[in-house]
Order: structure tokens, then sequence, then C-alpha cells
């Protein structure tokens, strides 16, 4: 049985200056910096000169910090390898797909997720995201997806606002740093 979970978030930022964060490398190492459950390796990042963007990471979270239900289940170290993957949609859009998955363990996720603009194009972004847990484990595993999907809304909240703050932050000290990712601006392309 797997659980779900549906989350809607506004952004201040447009859906360009979101694209154009996700496809910067400087982004994706500050937003890992701050991650305190253990540590984190920025694996790849690829972007397209179509514009897509593709992005792996492996977390090894400490076990002091995972709540006991997953440490009594899973003995040893967790890695956990997630990939995100971004292109640009219609009516400037963007649509995202997110997977993790828990090496030695049955237990994996993925989301979906499409980034819109507000009705006027400086008006800001809305995200809507659906994901799914799932955790094969007899007994315990729907308690386990359940936890996970409880936590799920919290952190893409976070990891939001994060993105938010990053954006105003180098807005203000370099205005040019937060263009659109397009094949006119790709470094690919120059």
């Amino acid at each position: 049985m797997a659980h779900s979970v549906k989350l809607t978030a506004e952004s201040p930022a447009t859906v360009a200056q979101i694209h154009a964060a996700l496809g910067d490398e400087g982004y994706w190492r500050d937003r890992l910096a701050v991650n305190d459950s253990g540590p984190v390796s920025l694996d790849s990042l690829r972007v397209a000169a179509d514009g897509a963007v593709d992005v792996a990471m492996t977390l090894h979270p400490l076990r002091d910090r995972l709540p006991k239900l997953i440490t009594r289940w899973h003995s040893g170290d967790l890695q956990i390898r997630h990939t995100e993957t971004w292109r640009p949609a219609g009516a400037g859009g963007l649509r995202g797909a997110i997977s993790f998955t828990v090496r030695g363990a049955p237990l994996a996720g993925t989301g979906a997720v499409a980034l819109t603009p507000r009705r006027a194009p400086e008006a800001g972004s809305q995200l809507r995201y659906t994901a799914t847990v799932q955790v094969a484990v007899p007994v315990v595993g729907g308690a386990i997806e359940k936890f996970i999907g409880g936590q799920l809304p919290e952190g893409l909240l976070i990891a939001q606002r994060f993105t938010d703050d990053w954006i105003e932050h180098s807005r203000r000290h370099d205005p040019a740093a937060i263009r659109p990712q397009g094949p006119e601006n790709h470094p690919e392309n120059h």
C-alpha cells in the first residue's frame, strides 16, 4: 500500500527565476549545505540546451536524526539516492519529476511537480506537487509510509522557502545570476 501526498505552494519568484536557480550548481551546493540530517553529495547536474535540468544527489542521514520506527526497521547506515528532472512546459511553466530510493531497503518515492506562472509574469509562481511513498515491508511498511508522507509537505515547503530566499539574495547581489535557462543563456551555446 502506498501513501500519497498533495501540496500547493505559492512563490514570489517567477518560473523563469526558479528554472534558472535549478540549473545553477551554486544553488544546489548552497541548498545541500543547509541540510542538517547528515552528509550529502551533489552527484551530477546537467542542463541541456533545451532548458531541461537533471540533478542527482546522495544523502547519508545520521542515525540519531532518524525516527526510531526507521532505525528499528533498518540496521546500518542509510543511503538515499535523490533525483530531480525539470523540463520546460507549455504556457511558461515547468514540469518536474522527483524520485528517491533507499539503497538496501525496499523504500522508494516519486513525485510529480507542476510549476506555473501566476496571473501576471511578474506575479510569481505556483507549485503543485503530488508524491507517493511506498515501503514494501510487512506490518510496519504502512506506518513508515505514513511517517515519511507526513514529513514531505514540510520538507517541500522548506525547499521552496530556501529557493525563494536564494533567488532574492542572488538578485540583490548579482541580478544577472538569475536569468532564465534556455538555449540562448546556456554556457554550452556561448
